[in-house]
């Protein structure tokens, strides 16, 4: 227990320091469901369900409806109609009207298609009752398909989304393309030879197209100026066959990859970093993680070379970051990320990364980045399509952190919900701390209670010196000091943040907090 006057009071509880910068609690993400306009083809029944040919014939009849769900925010008029996306991922349904279902044979009904080819895109099983193929293209002249579902008009086939998108593709904008083919038949009079009826069918395909365009709503002035900070990471390295792109080894002189590169990782939109491990944002910064193919990197002839191409493979796992054997098609990028408390998240992947691309020279972003730490690796095969030929694995693979750079945390009125700025607050009904996304600091509170013990002396009580948590209130009478210190920026230098907060209505304290007694020194 300690006494003191009230000119010692100030200098007790008074500290200049960095003034707090406002932030915005993000609201939750709101669902919203938007119908998807379409237009109807129908051809002959030994097509290909290709919808592009001048013979092809436009009806008004659907045999259902398409359907995005989402944080969907805006919509303008184009070629096609376009969507900003507030957060998460857009999900398709497809919901069949009873059209072609139930029916007299008389009347136009499904039948099953024995076939696989739906416009350009060949299934690996068969159309039977129908088919619903997604493709996506960054400039809608190249399309590549990530998903396709058949026998969909048999029963419960589509009581659940069939596709959801995935934020490299709203991160770039992107187009999509989904496709509905189904056959029909229907019986029509019979064809009598010699006093006996025999059965005649009409057959036809048809086709529902649908297109659209979506991307986040991402006008950060630190990732469209084209001077911000960029940093390269990654280089390309030979990997052992067979052994889930893990073992490296050295390239040979004959090596198909040896004098060329397939491109480059980039970070983008940081405030500053630490050579190639540590990344640093502000409030209200967003770091884009992003791809760039090199001019001449064409994957089908590399190096200039058409019997050497990146190979679709079938059956790819990896096994750093705990990646199974599935289909990785031509490269798979994988991001896996550990959060603040330690726990290292399923792994993100993209299969087909290196097909989705648009173009040579293209820049394709893959990630709107939060703290956390990362580990990244593409992983691709290329293959020697000669006689002798073979196949070849590589990786490019790095790890790598962002921080928030700030050291602060936020107090919020309990009694009001407001901000409460500055270094020496006054909240007579007490606080609660908002970390702001900053999950790396290290943030003590102190508080001491003072209470007259004469005339002109208060005297003072630490009642508890303690770590703080996020969210907790703060609402006993007395003086807070509050500490915050940043791990990763204190190594280089940055100094802590203090910050004092009386809780009561005390007059004498009150004013010794705003310093209404001058300069104790």
């Amino acid at each position: 227990m300690s006494r003191k006057t009230v000119k010692s009071i100030i200098s007790s509880i008074i500290c200049v320091g960095i003034a707090a910068i406002n932030f915005v609690t993000p609201a939750a993400a709101a669902n919203k469901t938007e119908t998807i306009s379409g237009n109807s083809y129908e051809m002959e029944a030994n097509s290909k369900y290709e919808f592009g040919l001048p013979d092809v014939s436009l009806s008004s009849i659907n045999a259902g409806s398409l359907t995005i769900s989402g944080d969907i925010g805006e919509k303008t008029a184009g070629s096609v109609a376009q969507y900003v996306v507030k957060d998460g991922l857009l999900s398709f349904t497809y919901t069949p009207n009873g059209t072609y279902k139930d029916t007299d044979e008389k009347q136009w009904h499904f039948v099953d298609d024995g076939s696989k080819d739906v416009a350009d895109t060949v299934l690996s099983d068969q159309i039977k009752m129908g088919a619903v193929v997604v493709q996506t293209s960054f400039d809608r002249n190249k399309w590549v398909t990530v998903s396709s579902a058949t026998n969909i008009f048999a029963d419960n086939a589509l009581s659940s989304p069939f596709y959801t998108t995935n934020d490299i593709q709203l991160t770039n904008g992107c187009y999509y393309r989904v496709i509905v083919a189904y056959k029909v038949a229907r019986k029509v009079d019979p064809t009598t030879i010699v006093f006996v009826d025999f059965d005649n069918w009409e057959n036809m395909k048809r086709a529902e197209v649908y297109e659209l365009y979506a991307e986040y709503d991402i006008k950060s002035e630190n990732l469209t100026d084209a001077n911000a900070k960029t940093y390269n990471l990654g280089k390309t390295e030979a990997v052992a066959e067979g052994d889930g792109f893990s073992k490296v080894i050295n390239m040979g002189k004959d090596d198909p990859h040896l004098g060329w590169d397939l491109g480059q990782f980039e970070i983008k939109g940081f405030t500053d970093n630490y050579g190639d491990s540590v990344f640093l944002k502000t409030v209200g910064d967003e770091i884009l993680f992003q791809f760039k193919l090199k001019p001449d990197a064409d994957i089908d002839a590399i190096n200039g070379k058409s019997n050497l191409s990146i190979n679709d493979v079938s059956n790819g796992f990896d096994r750093l970051l705990n990646v199974a054997p599935q289909r990785f098609g031509r490269g798979t990028f994988i991001l896996r990320k550990t959060d603040y408390t330690g726990k290292t998240q399923d792994p993100i992947i993209y299969t087909d990364f290196l097909k989705s691309l648009a173009y040579p020279g293209a820049c394709t972003k893959v990630k709107l980045l939060e703290e956390g730490d990362y580990e990244v690796a593409l992983d691709y095969e290329i293959k020697d399509s000669n006689l002798f030929g073979g196949t070849y694995d590589y990786r490019i693979a790095f790890n790598f952190k962002i921080r928030n750079s700030n050291t602060d945390v936020y107090p919020i009125d309990k009694e009001t919900g407001d901000n409460l700025n500055g270094n020496i607050i006054i909240a007579p009904k007490g606080f609660v701390l908002d970390w702001a996304k900053s999950r790396y600091l290290n943030t003590n509170i102190q508080l001491c209670t003072w209470k007259p013990s004469s005339k002109e002396s208060y005297s003072s009580h630490q009642v508890f010196n303690q770590s703080a948590k996020e969210n907790d209130i703060y609402d006993k009478s007395g003086v807070y000091k509050i500490t915050v210190t940043n791990p990763t920026t204190d190594q280089y230098g940055n100094n802590p943040t203090t910050k004092w907060i009386y809780v009561g209505d005390d007059p004498v304290l009150i004013a010794a907090m705003k310093g209404k007694y001058g300069n104790p020194e």
